[in-house]
């Protein structure tokens, strides 16, 4: 398969033409103006790089913030990996994910992303995680919860935690027993 680039949108967004966007994207307006208001990156496009940039160029005049990234680098983000629990060690914060011993350290970059379910919303039926859980099943699983996401680096490759409210045991934090959303 050859090389796909993709046009992600970036929100919030600033001043937009929703008629314009509705245009751009093949879009009924109504449509478009949900497009505009949906609060989470999303992938407008997937094309070859020739393509993908002259796209995106007509979507920023639209008005949307969007962004052009390499499929594949997309394709090296990896799946949530729940902590079951963790403490702030003397490295860094220390937890265990998927059986496996992890250390996230406070001297190493890291990337954190909260994600909280939109207001109503309402979570799939999904079985919970089971002792062996992987990738999309995990995401299946913790659909519909708070998280943190911990992007880093570990061993030269890219590492992922997620701190999930209702999986992950807030027990060694002392006072802060658990997280609760607002």
């Amino acid at each position: 398969m050859e090389r796909q680039a993709l046009v992600v949108s970036g929100p919030p967004h600033g001043k937009v033409g929703h008629q314009a966007v509705a245009d751009v994207l093949g879009l009924e307006l109504s449509d478009a103006s949900l497009k505009i208001g949906f609060a989470a990156p999303e992938v407008l496009r997937a094309s070859d790089p020739a393509r993908a940039a002259p796209f995106a160029h007509l979507v920023r005049e639209a008005g949307l913030s969007v962004a052009v990234i390499d499929g594949a680098d997309l394709a090296r983000v990896p799946w949530p990996a729940p902590l079951s629990s963790f403490t702030f060690g003397r490295e860094g914060i220390v937890g265990e994910a998927l059986g496996t011993g992890v250390i996230v350290r406070y001297d190493e970059p890291v990337v954190a992303v909260y994600c909280k379910p939109p207001a109503n919303y309402t979570r799939p039926a999904t079985p919970p995680l089971g002792s062996e859980p992987g990738g999309l099943a995990i995401a299946e699983a913790i659909d519909g919860m708070c998280i943190l996401d911990l992007h880093f680096e570990s061993r030269g490759s890219l590492a992922r935690v997620s701190i999930v409210q209702d999986v992950t045991d807030f027990t060694a934090l002392g006072e802060l027993r658990r997280a609760t959303p607002e």
